[in-house]
């Protein structure tokens, strides 16, 4: 009821998108990885071995591999 009033007064603006019929929201997802002592003491090749052969995506791969061996 409230909305139907807000939306016949033109008293919200197109960029309001929450609990409004034909308006949605794209949602975004992010991970955050911190390696920074995570890996201390683990053989890194191997690490990124077993990795590939679990099928991990080669970019996070080669990400993990640069990070691990610059560090």
């Amino acid at each position: 009821m409230i909305l139907q009033v807000f939306n016949e007064r033109g008293l919200l603006q197109d960029e309001e998108f929450g609990f409004r019929p034909k308006h949605s929201t794209s949602l975004t997802g992010a991970v955050f990885l911190d390696m920074a002592k995570a890996f201390d003491t683990v053989w890194i090749d191997g690490l990124l071995y077993k990795l590939t052969l679990l099928n991990f995506p080669s970019y996070l791969v080669h990400t993990m591999s640069s990070y691990l061996k610059s560090h």
